[in-house]
């Protein structure tokens, strides 16, 4: 087997990284974006000694489990990894996970419980970090970094993530431009603006938007109050500098702008402070729903 040969394979397992698993002639193909059922024409892209890596080709035979992506950046975007499975074949997979890492390479035999489903499967998440760059023509865009890599897939609705984020991050991006603020280029280390981060109490409601800035300059002020004064449910804004050369999101100094940096939520009837910086679950109601079963 040698690179740019052409094989076909059936996936018969998940990896932990969600690559589909295959054989040929002795060999572990892992191929991305397969189901479990997946009779497939890969081409080979990397061969090592005892495995190698590929691409589909053509699907011979769908599994059961494939289901058509919903989102248009699918496959493109590094956030996700299984959107062309079913949401049942995704908890059997996670599930399975699980249990190998506790029998087949822990060595151990625990009781295992029935996986906890989500109740909402869209804009569930309450947080959302989004680097900005500029595209070919030279305007402001937002999105996900590809796998691997760090360019930019410009993404103006994550399905994951609740409409006010998509809002919020739609307006950033036209008033950042009409005030002239520049994306920050990590290679020639110049300009403004790295990320924008936002934060939502999933049961208040509260907002807070984060514009990670290389440096700080007036027009960050004035976009802020744009956006605050659009987004009434944006309860406090932040400007976090980072002038570091590094993959790390935040900086270690902030100005808060309006408010004090920190918005309120409800967890298990508790409220609870959440600051830029502080950890707090993604997925409130799975995370009460966890906390709970380890109450039991």
């Amino acid at each position: 087997m040698k690179k740019n040969d052409i094989i076909e394979i059936e996936i018969t397992a998940l990896s932990s990284e969600c690559s589909g698993i295959g054989k040929k002639d002795g060999m572990v193909i892992f191929v991305p974006f397969s189901a479990i059922g997946d009779k497939l024409k890969v081409r080979v892209l990397k061969v090592n000694k005892t495995y190698a890596y590929a691409k589909i080709e053509e699907i011979l035979t769908p599994s059961p489990d494939r289901i058509t992506p919903d989102c248009p950046v699918y496959g493109k975007c590094g956030g996700c990894s299984l959107r062309h499975i079913s949401y049942e074949a995704e908890l059997a997979a996670k599930q399975r996970f699980v249990h190998d890492a506790f029998t087949r390479i822990g060595g151990l035999s625990p009781q295992f419980l029935p996986i906890i489903a989500n109740d909402e499967i869209y804009g569930y998440r309450n947080k959302l970090q989004m680097p900005i760059g500029t595209d070919n023509d030279g305007n402001l865009t937002a999105g996900f970094y590809a796998f691997h890599s760090h360019r930019i897939i410009p993404c103006k609705k994550c399905l994951l993530q609740p409409d006010i984020f998509s809002d919020i991050v739609n307006e950033f991006l036209k008033s950042a431009q009409e005030l002239n603020i520049s994306a920050y280029d990590e290679i020639a280390r110049k300009g403004i603006l790295r990320h924008i981060y936002l934060r939502k109490g999933h049961y208040s409601g509260e907002t807070a938007l984060c514009i990670v800035a290389a440096k700080y300059i007036p027009a960050l002020k004035e976009l802020s109050e744009k956006l605050c004064g659009k987004f009434p449910q944006i309860k406090t804004s932040v400007i976090n500098i980072n002038s570091e050369d590094t993959n790390v999101i935040l900086g270690d100094k902030e100005i808060a702008l309006q408010g004090d940096g920190i918005i309120s939520d409800t967890m298990c009837g508790n409220k609870i402070n959440i600051a830029p910086k502080a950890f707090y679950q993604v997925n409130t109601p799975s995370a009460e729903k966890l906390y709970a079963a380890a109450r039991e």
